[in-house]
């Protein structure tokens, strides 16, 4: 008797089917961009980012968050491409994050593209920011898709997730400038974790970042990455944007699998059967949406006092097969990382007892 798989396709007898198709996981195509390209992901971009950041600040200051977050200011990326040239990008920049803006140095920014779809080579960036500025200051450009260059087909705009900054943040302490650097190189693994999945969750990419002022004053040099967004997502994984959350119907197996991941990560911050923390696509073919936890900036605090990973009984045992397939994947991912000892250390202890349980449990 032939299977049903949870995106409504029939599968084939058991005996061939894989761990994935067993557990009835959405497996999802390979991103179109090269940013986010599954052979590209291990190689750390090097990027230059000139924009206001002192315009961000006193904003953030006089008139609070709700005024930063509507600000739009001209910025400037560039980065080197395998060829060693300087492609230069135009974009708008706007800040965002809620307790990240609040109360961190540096907070996610969002860029929109502005450069007709193409890239230009080996300019003067200050230049181009003045020109940039200066047509702004007249008229705000228009958005579009980029046609070439790494931000090829990830739309009109993208988030790039940045350090924070030595503040203090809910009561936690978040360090020197290395540890800043840490705590955001184990945010960006954790999405590559989630990853080895290949279902519907965000691909991100890892940049080394040195940003500037407009006069070309180094503000500060750290690792950031970019985060796909849900509509990325949503068409490399044949979803749609879950319109009302009112018809919210979910996936059992794509809240099973995140809230294994979750247990695992100890997270305090993400409530499934919500838009806390957690983006939501519908599968048009079953009805049912697939939730997609995010934001995971405090698990590397979190992960340091972790509890005892329980079993929940409510998860089957093909979805708890399928994470236990990834474990080796995942232990490969942090072993090649550039965390620390510590962190490294911290991570492959985690993914070890995660190992045993799943075994425990089956």
């Amino acid at each position: 008797t032939p299977l049903l798989h949870s995106n409504g396709s029939t599968c084939r007898p058991e005996e061939n089917l894989s761990l994935a198709e067993k557990a009835g996981v959405h497996l999802c195509r390979d991103s179109r961009s090269p940013l986010f390209k599954r052979e590209n992901l291990d190689q750390v971009v090097k990027m230059e980012i000139i924009y206001d950041q002192q315009k961000i600040s006193e904003t953030l200051k006089n008139k609070g968050a709700k005024s930063a977050r509507e600000l739009t200011l001209p910025s400037v990326l560039s980065y080197q491409s395998e060829a060693n040239q300087t492609q230069v990008v135009k974009t708008l920049v706007s800040p965002k994050g809620n307790s990240r803006l609040s109360v961190c140095d540096f907070s996610p920014l969002e860029f929109q593209f502005v450069s007709e779809g193409k890239e230009q080579v080996n300019v003067d960036l200050q230049q181009t920011y003045k020109e940039l500025q200066s047509s702004f200051s007249q008229q705000e450009p228009t958005a579009s898709k980029q046609k070439e260059g790494i931000f090829k087909s990830v739309g009109k705009k993208i988030r790039l997730i940045t350090h924070c900054g030595p503040v203090n943040l809910l009561g936690h302490e978040l360090g020197d400038k290395y540890q800043q650097k840490q705590r955001l190189l184990f945010e960006y693994y954790l999405y590559r974790l989630l990853d080895t999945f290949e279902a519907p969750y965000l691909r991100t990419r890892l940049v080394q970042v040195t940003y500037k002022d407009p006069e070309g004053k180094i503000l500060a040099e750290n690792y950031a990455f970019f985060r796909e967004s849900r509509s990325d997502v949503a068409k490399r994984c044949q979803l749609e944007k879950q319109s009302d959350f009112k018809t919210y119907n979910p996936d059992k197996v794509s809240k099973d699998l995140s809230r294994l991941f979750l247990d695992f990560i100890t997270s305090n911050d993400h409530v499934l059967d919500s838009t806390h923390n957690v983006y939501q696509l519908r599968n048009p073919e079953t009805n049912r949406t697939h939730v997609i936890p995010y934001d995971f900036d405090l698990n590397g605090l979190f992960i340091k006092a972790a509890d005892k990973i329980k079993d929940d009984d409510g998860i089957n045992s093909e979805v708890k097969a399928y994470f236990l397939s990834k474990i080796d994947e995942m232990n490969s991912i942090v072993n090649n990382s550039l965390l620390d000892d510590e962190y490294k250390k911290i991570l492959l202890k985690r993914i070890l007892e995660m190992k045993r349980a799943l075994k425990k449990w089956n």
